[in-house]
C-alpha cells in the first residue's frame, strides 16, 4: 500500500507540473484531462476502499481526499480553469506525507457512533 500511495503522490505531482506548464487560462488538452481522470479513478478503485477496511485510516480523512478526487473527476469532464485544477491538486497533495501519522489503532469511531461520545 505504501508504494501505491507514493505512486499516487508522484502522479499528482506530474499532473500539477503539466497544468502549471499550460499557457492558457483553461485546460483543454486531452492528455491532462485523461491523466486527471486516471488519477482520480485509481483513488476510488484501488486506494480508498482499502484504506478504511484493510488499514486503520480514519474514515473522515479518506472522505476528505475522496471529495478532492471527485472534484478532479468533474474538472476533467470539460475545459475548466487552470486555477481550479491547481487548487484541487494542492488540496490533494497538501499534507499527504501525514498519512502515516493519520493511522490510528484502533480505528477512529465516527461522530454518529454512540460509543464515541
Amino acid at each position: 500500500m505504501e508504494q501505491e500511495l507514493k505512486r499516487f503522490l508522484e502522479d499528482l505531482r506530474a499532473l500539477r507540473h503539466l497544468v502549471r506548464g499550460e499557457k492558457h487560462e483553461r485546460i483543454s488538452k486531452q492528455q491532462i484531462r485523461q491523466l486527471s481522470e486516471s488519477i482520480a479513478s485509481t483513488w476510488f478503485t484501488s486506494i480508498a476502499p482499502r484504506l478504511t477496511t484493510t488499514y486503520t485510516f480514519a474514515p473522515a480523512l479518506v472522505d476528505k481526499y475522496s471529495g478532492h478526487c471527485n472534484r478532479l473527476l468533474k474538472l476533467a469532464e470539460n475545459n475548466n480553469l487552470k486555477t481550479s485544477y491547481l487548487s484541487t491538486l494542492d488540496s490533494l497533495a497538501r499534507g499527504f506525507r501525514a498519512w502515516a501519522r493519520a493511522r490510528t489503532d484502533p480505528p477512529v469511531l465516527s461522530k454518529n457512533d454512540p460509543g464515541s461520545l
